[in-house]
């Protein structure tokens, strides 16, 4: 039973330790995920675009 208690122990310093890691790297991955967004909203949008003009 000890070792599953460690287990846990460390699954969660490992949990703390990453999200720590993921909020120093916010202010990175932030401008990058925003671009992402958008770039992937344009796509969507031309896609929609072009269904549109072959329906019609």
């Amino acid at each position: 039973m000890k070792s599953v208690e460690s287990g846990l122990g460390i699954a969660l310093l490992g949990m703390v330790g990453g999200s720590l890691i993921v909020v120093k790297l916010l202010p990175l991955i932030a401008p990058l995920g925003g671009l992402g967004g958008w770039l992937v909203m344009k796509h969507c949008a031309k896609l929609i675009e072009q269904e549109s003009n072959e329906v019609s």
